[in-house]
């Protein structure tokens, strides 16, 4: 029997009548009360969602005539996306999305509103899957909802997926960073969702190859994303001694990690041998997407020309190049060129002269994304990286080690790639104001910047000139510079001034940030993940003398200029690490206090290196970030036990967890470890030992 639908409490009943007052009586216009219902949807149809609801707000008809016309609506995003993570849900001051989902969909005008609802989208909130189990919520979503995004949901674990089985027309899903989903959820999902044609299973820590056995009984699977499950080290498709099976209908699928990661140093968890291609392809002959971001050993020689000409309907390809690779690669290079999109991550031990191997082959025309497991392998100068443009004119994602290319070396990049490229990654890097010009002019689509290690060529070479065409600067999302040295923050403010649409930023300069903490206040009202960071230089071993290594040379640096090295380094840290903290009314604490307390209403993340400001007396004043739910503190000097208890009891209503390292003068006893962790749920790590909670790796 259906359950009879809860009656509003008193605050959301008075929510709804104030809705209704601010719906005016009258129409907008006279003509509106003669136009008939067929003209009104036609002209809705052509309005994106935002504008229809602030439509429905409009007029009183406007609203009864969207809210009859269910094609109107057939996405509900209710998720939590932008939170980095999922915020902190405490008791009843979470506010549950499940309540919510009961209070739209057990009204009539909800349920006729959403009856045609074909994507649900539930990512990084506190959904409890059992809501779907409710009459009501499964009357009306049983026979449309065909995808549904649980994507970081803390609350979804295996048990909980059997409510999802009356989701009849559901073909689509997405479990994502579920991290307690395992291998009998696995079970759950191929026993009572067997009509899933799509499956996202990514970052599931807990999930091994048993589990992934159990989806082969799913007959219409087409697509299956098992990036990042470490724990499957033997996949039954691909391995030698696999038991028999039939051939699958799978068309896209991803393995391994992707390259982001890849790139900072964990790829040796993503190693996987007896890697079997002529098996895999006569289980998945049908393959059109396939990712094998990982490093293939003991791969025959004619692996890949066995991948390449049994899968005849193959159209993107993701790999990872070794030193024993490349050779097969190129002599399939004809079957690259006939792929729609080709990614290639490069192994750690690839040369120049294999790079410029690939490129005389032509096998990399189709080249959409080239990135790099270690950004301290150099493979490019001046005529590779040319050479590389004009053989991969298509490129999207470039990544490169700059310390063989002149300052003007990345002009080709800006001048050939301006209207592709997408993400650029530098290192160890030299780049010239009229270059600098050259890359904020041309580059007209780029989203993602980093630079690490900028040289600075000489006093007038400026930051400011990246950033000084308003074309880069509108479209810029994520922004990552660092230097060791040169530069300073008057020129570093720009960046964030005028680029307002920024999401993410990285800075690590050997300065602090008053200036440029002033500009992100003022500008960047979207930003959701922010890091400062004030730099010590390298050790010796890794302060370049030349910009070609002298070893390489065949020659020795003199022990003056060693030792004249380890001097200024010292020095430098010292003079860096004796500030254990700042006035409160330095210009460093009080733009900290200016950015809690009139910007970035919206910052998720927050990680503080190095001694720019932060102290007992700023720290207090981040509570006013109403969205912060996670603090890295590294290595600030004037930060106390005492300073962290009293922030994290003031914001312990969004606090999730509090990360402190190197900070001498905090030094949480067993007392204050347990309040913070257990009295007000916050996780706490202090230099690498967790307070609460297990390692995303531990046994459970």
């Amino acid at each position: 029997m259906d359950e009879a639908p809860p009656v509003p409490d008193d605050t959301f009943s008075r929510a709804l009548e104030a809705l209704d007052d601010l719906i005016p009586v009258e129409t907008a216009a006279p003509i509106d009360e003669h136009l008939p219902v067929e003209i009104l949807q036609r002209i809705f149809y052509y309005l994106d969602v935002r504008s229809r609801c602030r439509s429905c707000r409009a007029s009183r008809r406007w609203q009864k005539i969207l809210y009859r016309t269910p094609t109107f609506w057939e996405r509900l995003d209710l998720s939590n996306r932008f939170s980095l993570g999922g915020d902190k849900s405490v008791g009843e001051q979470g506010g549950r999305v499940d309540a919510t989902l009961k209070r739209i969909f057990h009204r009539p005008i909800g349920a006729r509103r959403f009856s045609k609802l074909t994507k649900l989208d539930l990512s990084c909130t506190d959904i409890d899957p059992a809501s779907f189990a409710s009459p009501s919520i499964r009357r009306t979503l049983s026979k449309s909802l065909s995808h549904l995004v649980l994507n970081g949901c803390a609350n979804v674990d295996s048990g909980s997926l059997f409510h999802l089985r009356g989701l009849k027309s559901l073909r689509a899903l997405d479990l994502s960073h579920c991290e307690q989903v395992d291998d009998t959820g696995l079970e759950v999902i191929s026993f009572f969702l067997p009509y899933l044609t799509h499956l996202n299973l990514s970052y599931l820590f807990r999930v091994t190859e048993r589990g992934v056995a159990r989806l082969f009984r799913m007959s219409g699977l087409t697509s299956l994303n098992l990036m990042g499950c470490y724990r499957i080290k033997q996949y039954p498709w691909a391995v030698l001694d696999g038991s028999r099976r039939s051939v699958l209908p799978i068309r896209e699928m991803m393995l391994g990690e992707d390259s982001r990661i890849q790139t900072r140093g964990f790829w040796l968890l993503w190693c996987t041998f007896n890697f079997d291609t002529s098996r895999l392809v006569s289980v998945c002959p049908f393959l059109e997407v396939l990712r094998l971001n990982m490093v293939l050993f003991d791969l025959p020689a004619d692996g890949l020309e066995v991948l390449l000409k049994g899968c005849k309907n193959l159209k993107h390809l993701s790999l990872v190049i070794d030193r024993a690779g490349i050779p097969a690669l190129c002599g399939v290079a004809q079957h690259l060129r006939q792929l729609d999109t080709l990614e290639a991550t490069i192994h750690i031990g690839v040369t120049a002269d294999l790079i410029n191997s690939l490129i005389h082959a032509q096998a990399l025309v189709k080249l959409r994304a080239l990135k790099f497991h270690s950004k301290h392998t150099t493979v490019f100068n001046d005529d590779t990286l040319r050479g590389l443009i004009d053989a991969a004119p298509v490129l999207e994602y470039l990544e490169l080690n700059g310390d063989e290319i002149s300052p003007t070396g990345l002009s080709p990049v800006a001048m050939k790639l301006g209207k592709a490229l997408q993400s650029l990654l530098v290192h160890h890097v030299q780049i010239g104001n009229k270059t600098l010009k050259s890359l904020s002019k041309n580059l007209l689509h780029l989203r993602e910047l980093t630079i690490t290690d900028l040289q600075q060529l000489h006093y007038s070479n400026r930051i400011r000139y990246l950033v000084s065409d308003p074309t880069l600067c509108i479209k810029l999302k994520k922004v990552e510079l660092s230097s060791f040295r040169g530069f300073t923050d008057k020129d570093l403010a720009l960046v964030p001034q005028n680029c307002p649409n920024l999401q993410w930023i990285d800075f690590s300069f050997s300065f602090t940030y008053p200036r440029t903490t002033q500009a992100i206040t003022a500008h960047c009202s979207q930003l959701l993940y922010l890091r400062l960071c004030r730099s010590s230089p390298p050790p010796v071993h890794l302060l370049g003398v030349n910009r070609t290594s002298p070893a390489a040379l065949g020659a020795t640096v003199p022990n003056a200029r060693v030792d004249n090295l380890k001097s200024k380094a010292n020095d430098r840290r010292k003079s860096i690490n004796s500030m254990s903290g700042f006035l409160a009314s330095s210009p460093e604490c009080r733009s900290l206090i200016q950015l809690a307390q009139k910007g970035c209403r919206r910052l998720r993340v927050m990680d503080i290196t190095g001694n720019v400001g932060l102290t007992d007396y700023t720290l207090p004043a981040l509570r006013h970030l109403g969205s912060l739910h996670t603090l890295f503190i590294d290595s600030c000097e004037g930060i106390s036990q005492a300073g962290v208890v009293k922030f994290a009891e003031e914001k312990w209503k969004q606090l999730k967890r509090i990360h402190v390292r190197n900070c001498r003068n905090c030094k949480l006893g067993v007392a204050g470890e347990n309040y913070l962790s257990r009295g007000l749920e916050v996780e706490v790590v202090v230099d690498g030992g967790r307070v609460l909670g297990r390692r995303w790796g531990e046994e459970v």
